[in-house]
Parts: structure tokens; C-alpha cells; sequence
């Protein structure tokens, strides 16, 4: 519908600047692609001789759950404009990520009598979202290394200290040779404590360190 303070030129210009940058799309009442402009045809990797009378079903990335799209189909047949973020797969089998408002299409009688779409490509920002999501969680990851090496050692350093008093006493007692080996299997068992905590400190400044090139 033309906008009532725009002439016909001023209109038309309108239309082809929004066509140059944003991802359109017409469909039928049924939801048939009606048309699909230039950038329609170049993300999703298909000619608009395979996509006409298709409907969006092929772009389905199997990303979002059946109640995104109960949702957005219910709100445009009530006549309203639905509104989000969606995951869509080209021909090849790659994903994009595209910012879209469906628009019910109503004709002289207030009638629905198709649907426009326009969508804004928005892959590169869902990915830098994702990189960050993931440094979150190799950060927390990181934290949690530290910590439980941090919790393991002290105690661990407490049954060193104890078992080699321990030995020691067993020496000028003569102690039996079975309950030597139970002091030794101790003091091995402990041995093995510390280099798992060893390989976790390791880890957790191995991971800061290329967090940080990466950052850099």
C-alpha cells in the first residue's frame, strides 16, 4: 500500500533502496512464494524458477522447534506482523541467520490475500554471538580447572606430610611388611592426585594463554 505524503516516484524509489539491501520475499495466501528478489536467490543458493510456488518448508533448517513456527504462522494469519530471528539452510547445506518480519498482505476488504517478507542477513553477528557465548563458557570451564586443582592440592599436601610421618614411625617400630605396603599404596595413590592436579594447572594457563592471543 502506497504511502499517502509519497508521490508514485518517491514511492518506487523507496521500494528499489529497501530491495538493494534487505532479502524479499512474496508468498500466496497458501504461503507459496509468489517472488523472491536478487538477495532472496543469493543467500539461499536457489534461482527463482526453483523457488516459485515452493514455500519456506525448504529453507527449514531444523534448527527451531515446531512452536517457533505454530507461533509465526497463528500471528500472521490473525493479521499481525511477526517478528524474530531465523536459521535457514541454502542449497548447498550451510546455514545463514536472517532478522525477519512477515507482513500479512491485505486487500480492499480487509482480507488477507498474501504475505511479504523482509529479512536482513544477520550470520556474521549470530556467529560472533556464538564465539563469545563459547569464551564464557571456556572461561567458566577455566575457573573451575583452577578451583578444583586449588581444592585438591591442600588436602592432598596434608596426606603427604602424614604418610611419610607415618613411614618414618613405621621404621623404628618395625612394623609389618603388609601394613608398609598399605603406606606405600597411599603415598603412590597420592602420587597420582598430584599429577592430575599438575595437568589441570597446565591446562587451565594453556587455555588463558590462547584465550588471550585470540583476544589479541
Amino acid at each position: 500500500m502506497k504511502h499517502p505524503f509519497l508521490n508514485s516516484i518517491e514511492y518506487t524509489r523507496i521500494l528499489e533502496a529497501v530491495s538493494q539491501v534487505a532479502i524479499i520475499a512474496y508468498t500466496d495466501k497458501r504461503g507459496r512464494i509468489t517472488y523472491a528478489n536478487e538477495n532472496f536467490c543469493d543467500i539461499s543458493g536457489y534461482s527463482m524458477a526453483e523457488l516459485y510456488n515452493k514455500d519456506h518448508r525448504m529453507l527449514n533448517s531444523g534448527h527451531h522447534e515446531k512452536e517457533f513456527f505454530r507461533d509465526m504462522y497463528e500471528t500472521v494469519r490473525n493479521g499481525k506482523i511477526w517478528r524474530g530471528e531465523v536459521r535457514n539452510k541454502r542449497k548447498d547445506g550451510t546455514y545463514y541467520w536472517v532478522d525477519t518480519q512477515i507482513i500479512p498482505v491485505l486487500n480492499e476488504n480487509n482480507e488477507i490475500e498474501s504475505y511479504a517478507s523482509i529479512r536482513f542477513d544477520i550470520t556474521e553477528r549470530k556467529m560472533v554471538e556464538r564465539t563469545m557465548l563459547e569464551m564464557e563458557k571456556l572461561s567458566s570451564n577455566l575457573e573451575l580447572a583452577r578451583s578444583v586443582a586449588h581444592e585438591i592440592n591442600n588436602p592432598l599436601t596434608i596426606i603427604d606430610l602424614c604418610c611419610l610421618s607415618l613411614n618414618r614411625d613405621m621404621n623404628e617400630l618395625n612394623t609389618s611388611l603388609q601394613t608398609r605396603k598399605k603406606i606405600f599404596k597411599i603415598i603412590e595413590q597420592s602420587k597420582r592426585i598430584a599429577m592430575i592436579v599438575k595437568e589441570l594447572k597446565y591446562f587451565s594457563r594453556k587455555k588463558e594463554s590462547q584465550k588471550l592471543k585470540e583476544a589479541a
